[in-house]
């Protein structure tokens, strides 16, 4: 039996209306972390506070990762589902404040999507999917048996 943990970690954030919910893990799932704040959805809550609830989540559940292996980690790849990413334009307003309020935090890479793709994905690994959201908003989103968005 391998008793080694792994040492690549991986952020993973639901950025909602209600609620945004920062996730850390390493590779093989055997350690997690997670810390809840406020509403992530700049629409609802305006700019700077959905990107500090956002940072704010992010920060702690690092932290909290940290505390329990009593080391500094750093964060390979990032994901942060968005309530609000709905266009061009808040991809170009939230790439940018993300991009700031990210600059010291120990994060590899991170791309920024809609929540539904992260919740798409959350429930199925078959391409020909789709998904419904109905909670503080709604939207829906689906991919053909090709994977492609429709």
């Amino acid at each position: 039996m391998n008793n080694t943990i792994s040492n690549t970690f991986y952020l993973g954030i639901d950025a909602g209306g209600t609620k945004t919910q920062a996730v850390v893990t390493n590779q093989d799932c055997s350690i997690k972390t997670e810390y809840i704040t406020g509403s992530g959805n700049y629409k609802a809550v305006g700019l700077q506070q959905a990107i500090q609830n956002i940072k704010e989540a992010t920060q702690n559940a690092i932290q909290n990762i940290q505390n329990k292996l009593k080391t500094t980690i750093e964060i390979e790849s990032a994901c942060i589902g968005m309530a609000s990413l709905d266009t061009p334009h808040d991809r170009e307003i939230l790439t940018e404040a993300i991009q700031k309020a990210f600059k010291n935090l120990p994060i590899l890479k991170c791309k920024l999507v809609n929540d539904t793709k992260i919740a798409l994905r959350s429930g199925t690994k078959n391409p020909n999917a789709i998904v419904l959201i109905a909670g503080t908003g709604s939207h829906c989103y689906g991919t053909n048996q090709k994977g492609v968005e429709v």
